[in-house]
């Protein structure tokens, strides 16, 4: 009787550890795996932060080095006067050299609009993965996208489908964002803003 209870005890004791074991190594496998997903989170988010500001720092760069382009990246508040003196600088245009600036013009715009359009795909991955940091850091850029960049007199006008028609070469998605969020923002004087001629005019005497 004595036996059967020993061997019954350690049996217990047995299937007592192995019911710890394993709540162990579950609770191991969920800490790895949290610690897993918040640094694949992290490492997503540094590259999502570096590859935004190598792309800044490169129409940044593209517009010191092409001031013919400089007006694309103007507010409004200064606008009128950089495409008074990129004119100037340019004198005389001949029809020629105006079509090259334009389709250069449309060129690098369609490189802002581009960027504009990934920024909003990688934000609405963000927003399905979860990704708290890398969403609001993407937030921002739109923000700044929508209130600043994309308000630029010049890009409104290519943006149009009456105007440059640009935005016919972009998703519905991003459509969509730009006339919810650019157009019918609290800003009334948009329209007033847009410019259809550009720095790029030949001057008749």
């Amino acid at each position: 009787m004595a036996l059967f209870t020993n061997k019954t005890g350690r049996a217990i004791i047995a299937g007592i550890r192995s019911y710890f074991f394993s709540i162990f190594a579950l609770v191991v496998s969920f800490f790895s795996a949290y610690f897993s997903i918040k640094s694949y989170r992290e490492t997503v988010t540094q590259k999502a932060i570096d590859d935004t500001y190598r792309t800044f720092y490169e129409i940044s760069v593209t517009v010191m080095n092409n001031s013919d382009l400089l007006h694309l990246y103007e507010m409004p508040e200064t606008y009128q006067q950089v495409i008074k003196d990129i004119h100037l600088s340019l004198m005389p245009i001949t029809e020629k050299k105006r079509a090259e600036y334009i389709l250069k013009e449309r060129a690098f715009s369609s490189y802002i609009f581009g960027f504009y359009e990934n920024i909003l795909l990688q934000h609405r991955e963000s927003v399905k993965d979860r990704n708290t940091d890398r969403t609001i850091f993407l937030e921002g850029v739109l923000h700044h996208f929508r209130t600043r960049v994309l308000i630029n007199p010049r890009l409104l006008y290519l943006w149009d489908r009456n105007g440059g028609q640009l935005s016919r070469n972009y998703s519905k998605f991003t459509v969509d964002d730009y006339e919810n969020n650019v157009l019918k923002s609290n800003d009334s004087s948009l329209a007033i803003r847009v410019d259809s001629v550009g720095p790029y005019f030949v001057d008749h005497e």
